[in-house]
């Protein structure tokens, strides 16, 4: 009977080792995965950041995430951005046509044309900007990407050269009014001179 203890013993120490070796090693590649995990997400939210356009994750009409950019064009930080309703920030002249087109984006399989969308910043001032979006599904869950591309800057450089146009425009108009008037005037600025010396010299006139 000792002998049948002593043997089950070491048959259970045996296989407890074992067990714990299999479960260390799992444990280790259960970590490494998870640290490959986390560097690769580390990656990919680098790149978003590192993204010039603004980005903005949705998740029913939510904002999700937003990348620096999303920052610097809605002037607000991340924790003011995110759960704040993405229709919220646009101009209420434009929501109409935004819900159509975020309709559009959460029923395509491509990413959507470029659109011209008009939003609100904490300021109050209206910034142009060009959209586009893409269906996506993370865990499980519909999510819409957004990038809005600011062009505001843009918009402004296109005034100010319609203005500069139009002011050339002007200029030119100007020059052949006065080319046009300044003619007529030589004629009777020389006949003016010429009258004057007549009066002040009768006798030049007058045929020898």
């Amino acid at each position: 009977v000792l002998a049948i203890n002593v043997s089950i013993f070491s048959r259970t120490a045996e296989l407890y080792r074992g067990l714990e070796e299999t479960v260390g090693l799992r444990t280790d590649e259960l970590e490494e995965r998870e640290r490959g995990l986390s560097r690769a997400l580390e990656s990919r939210r680098r790149i978003l950041e590192a993204v010039p356009d603004a980005l903005c994750v949705l998740a029913e009409g939510r904002i999700e995430y937003v990348n620096t950019a999303g920052e610097r064009f809605f002037e607000r930080p991340t924790r003011e951005l995110e759960g704040s309703v993405f229709l919220d920030h646009v101009v209420p002249a434009s929501i109409s046509d935004a819900q159509r087109s975020l309709a559009d984006i959460a029923a395509s399989s491509t990413s959507t044309p470029v659109e011209k969308w008009r939003f609100l910043s904490r300021s109050g001032v209206e910034r142009g900007a060009e959209v586009t979006g893409l269906a996506l599904e993370l865990d499980g869950v519909p999510r819409t990407l957004i990038s809005v591309h600011d062009v505001t800057e843009r918009e402004h450089l296109l005034e100010r050269l319609q203005v500069a146009d139009r002011l050339a425009s002007v200029g030119t108009l100007a020059a052949g009014v006065a080319h046009e008037i300044n003619n007529p005037l030589t004629y009777l600025s020389m006949g003016l001179e010429f009258i004057q010396e007549a009066l002040e010299s009768p006798d030049a006139l007058v045929e020898p």
